[in-house]
């Protein structure tokens, strides 16, 4: 649960954005929840590439995989070589950080606005504090990378870029949607 406090009409026009912009990937929450377990094609979803490249259509992973214990059962699991992601579900999403699947973006805030998405950025591991207004740990932006210690989106399977879908939203409207996010 989100130990902060939320504004509820705020968060209640965030969940219509939401409902109406996010849900068919992510799912609908609540009493009534659902979870569509869609693949999002690379081709919509535009985020780095190497992640599926490297695993999910290795062949000896893929045989792998298909013989492992996550194909036995009531529910068996079958990989399928895909070009994208899993949209995953957003329960708790607020406390995730940092955000796409490698882990690019540091604030949910710039998940929804990729304009404001540091190149390189770092955050303190020694004294973390948590941005309440952008969901994500604090982190200072650089000029350049600065060690291992920066995260550098220059570099191969670290890009930050895709999943531009909250770019068409205004930037109140994101604000509700973050608001919104806090509640899941």
């Amino acid at each position: 649960k989100y130990p902060y406090p939320i504004e509820p009409n705020l968060a209640k026009t965030g969940k219509t954005i939401f409902t109406d912009h996010c849900s068919k990937c992510h799912g609908t929450y609540g009493k009534e929840d659902t979870y569509p377990n869609l693949l999002i094609p690379a081709s919509i979803i535009q985020t780095d590439s190497l992640l599926y490249k490297a695993n999910h259509q290795n062949p000896q992973f893929i045989a792998w995989f298909n013989k492992s214990w996550f194909a036995k059962g009531d529910l068996p699991a079958k990989l399928e070589p895909a070009n994208g992601y899993m949209a995953p579900p957003l329960d708790g999403v607020w406390a995730t950080a940092p955000y796409l699947h490698n882990g690019s973006v540091p604030t949910i805030e710039a998940v929804l606005n990729s304009s404001i998405r540091p190149t390189y950025w770092k955050r303190d591991f020694n004294h973390p504090v948590y941005n309440t207004q952008s969901l994500g740990w604090e982190f200072s932006s650089a000029d350049q990378p600065d060690g291992k210690k920066t995260y550098n989106t220059k570099l191969p399977g670290y890009s930050n870029s895709g999943h531009y879908f909250g770019n068409k939203l205004s930037d109140q409207e994101r604000k509700a949607l973050l608001e919104y996010l806090k509640t899941l």
